[in-house]
Order: structure tokens, then sequence, then C-alpha cells
């Protein structure tokens, strides 16, 4: 009876010590699998270290509207400095070089009845601009509403008398070394003269001129918006009547005014652009020949107050514009007085002899 139960006993311990080690196993094998959560560093069951990826930040590009065009840009290609630069417009000259990246292009003429440019980069820095030409005192009018660095090549007497009356931060080739100026072969003299962005800024760096401008600025939408005016799709100023004309067609599908020069097709030299515009403006003006000047030279009256239009998205309004003094900002009103708000994009300002003005060829259609 005792020999049984010492038995009994043993296969009793026995069971439990199995079930026991049974525990032990399963418990052990559960623990090898819980791996997902190991902190950075630990070691995987083949020993591998593992690593978490760190969190990428995205780089954040801060947008602002241009100051000139009412376009959202990245902030840093809004120059600290809007630059002022005389286009030649001979025949010779054209194509212009960087005349697509002007945020504002006035067109105004010159002795001959031929016209000058003068383009205003205020977010632009072309490697290659020209060909640039010499000054007239209106030019300069306008170039101080921006208080912009005033690049050109000599200038008529009004001009320099301007310059030094009105301390004009003046980049004059006449003046400056062939690292801020050069002549290129593809054109003849005087319609070769060229520059750049970066050799503009050296050449005010040297005379001290102030890094950064100050000035007031015109009206833009957010949107686009439809003017309250009459259809137009063509529009031709015959400044020396067939001789020279320069023309726009709109293109209803991008919303933009194509420019023509004699009926030619305008050109951008700097990668063969066709030049366009979103707003145009026509300014009329008194203009006269300077009594006494054997050159033909003119006087156009930018400061005081005329009539005009505005031209955007195949429409025209009628306009009044006003400049109280030379340093102000010439500003525009519809004819309930209220200032004119332009839609973003790039400005053509035509400005014009106002006794000529029925002279000007405008079309509601191409039809006509």
């Amino acid at each position: 009876m005792r020999e049984s139960c010492r038995v009994y006993t043993k296969v009793l311990l026995l069971l439990v010590l199995s079930c026991f080690l049974l525990f032990l196993y399963g418990c052990s094998k559960g623990e090898g699998k819980e791996t997902i959560n190991e902190p950075v560093g630990a070691e995987t069951d083949n020993g591998e270290d593992i690593v978490e990826e760190p969190e990428v930040e995205e780089e954040v590009v801060t947008k602002v509207k241009s100051p000139l065009t009412g376009i959202y840009i990245d902030e840093e290609k809004i120059n600290d400095r809007v630059i002022a630069v005389m286009l030649d417009n001979q025949y010779s000259a054209r194509p212009q070089a960087g005349i697509t990246q002007c945020d504002i292009v006035y067109e105004i003429l010159a002795e001959g009845n031929i016209t000058r440019y003068m383009g205003i980069i205020g977010t632009g820095q072309p490697e290659n601009i020209g060909p640039v030409r010499s000054s007239r005192d209106y030019f300069i009018h306008m170039a101080l509403e921006y208080d912009a660095l005033y690049v050109h090549v000599g200038g008529s007497p009004q001009a320099y008398e301007a310059i030094s009356e009105l301390k004009v931060p003046s980049v004059d080739a006449m003046h400056q070394g062939g690292d801020v100026f050069w002549r290129k072969k593809h054109k003849s003299a005087p319609h070769n003269m060229y520059s750049s962005f970066e050799a503009i800024i050296k050449g005010a760096e040297r005379k001290n001129y102030r890094a950064e401008g100050k000035y007031d600025l015109l009206k833009f939408s957010e949107n686009e918006t439809a003017l309250q005016g009459e259809d137009l799709i063509y529009i031709e100023f015959p400044y020396n009547g067939k001789s020279y004309y320069s023309s726009y067609k709109f293109n209803e599908d991008e919303k933009v005014y194509y420019r023509y020069i004699n009926g030619s097709v305008q050109k951008d030299e700097n990668g063969d652009i066709h030049v366009t515009a979103k707003n145009i403006i026509v300014q009329f003006t008194k203009t006269r020949a300077i009594k006494g000047d054997t050159e033909g030279r003119l006087a156009v009256d930018m400061v005081g107050e005329g009539e005009g239009w505005y031209i955007s998205n195949g429409k025209c309004q009628k306009l009044k514009w006003k400049k109280e003094d030379i340093y102000k900002l010439t500003k525009y009103y519809d004819e309930s007085g209220e200032e004119i708000i332009l839609n973003p994009g790039n400005i053509w300002i035509q400005v014009y002899p106002e006794n000529r003005k029925d002279e000007i060829v405008m079309k509601s259609s191409l039809a006509n």
C-alpha cells in the first residue's frame, strides 16, 4: 500500500513539474516576438539595430504681392531697389533684350517721331539688358516715381540738367567701366550698348547709392476683374504714321495683348519671346518741340493731369491721370473719380500726344 502511494506521489510531482516547464517555455517565446515598440538602438532577432527615420520638415516659401504687378511671387525675387533703364527703339536696335522681364514699360516719343522705351525692373534680374540708350528729362520725371536707379548712356542737355538738379541716382555708361556696360558685335553702334542687372547694381554700389528704394504703389485686384467699358480687340498707335506704329492684339484664351511693331511680332532678344501686356494704360500729354533746339527734341508734360484709357481683358475704359509733382506716383482715376484697380500683371504705358489722339486705330473685333 505504501509502495503504491509513493508511486502515485512521484507521478503527480512529475505532472506538476511538466506543466510548470511548459508555462515557462510559452512565456519565453511570447517575449521574443515583442519587438515592434523597441527603443531606437535596440536589437532585433537577427541582431540588426532599429533606427527610426527623422521627420523631414517641408521648406516654407513666402509669397508676397509684387508692388509693381500685383502678382504673388517668392519674396526673395523682389529687388531691393527698382531699376529704370532707357532702351533704344531704332530699327537697328530691335529686338531689345530683357524687355519681357520689365514689370512696367513706358513708350514715349523722342525726336524724329521715333519712340524710346523706359523699362521698370523690380522683380526680374536680367542677365542681358539692352540696347541701352540716352536719357530725356521727361523719362527722368517718371523714373523718380519709383525711386529708381536710372540707367542710361549719356543724354540731352535737359536730361543732364535734371539729373544734376534733382540729384538723380544715375548709372551712366559715359562714367562707368567696361564691367558695367559693354558693346556687342551683333548690332552696330550706337545701337549695341548692353548691361545686366548684376552689373548695374555693381555700378550703383560704386556711386554709394542707397541699396533700398521707397515708393508709392498702384492698386491691384486680388483676382481678375472685368472692366466696365467698350470691347477692344485691337489698338494701333501711329507715332509716325505708317513709318512707325506700335499695336496690340487681344488673345481671348490667354487674356493678354500681344505686341507688334509696324505689324510685325515684337520679340525679346532673350529667348525669342513674343512681348505681351496684361494692362495697357494710354496717357495723353501735351507734347511739343523745344523752342530753339536744333536736334528737334521734345518737351512732354508728365507732371500735371490729363485724360487717357485703361485697357485690359478685351475692354477699354476712360480714365483721368494726375501727377502732383516730379516725385509723386501718377495716379489713374475712373470717370466717377475712384482710383482704378488694375488686374494683376505687367503694364505698358503708352504716352501719346493729346492733340493726335484721333489718329489712334481701335477695333472691337478683327473683322472690322
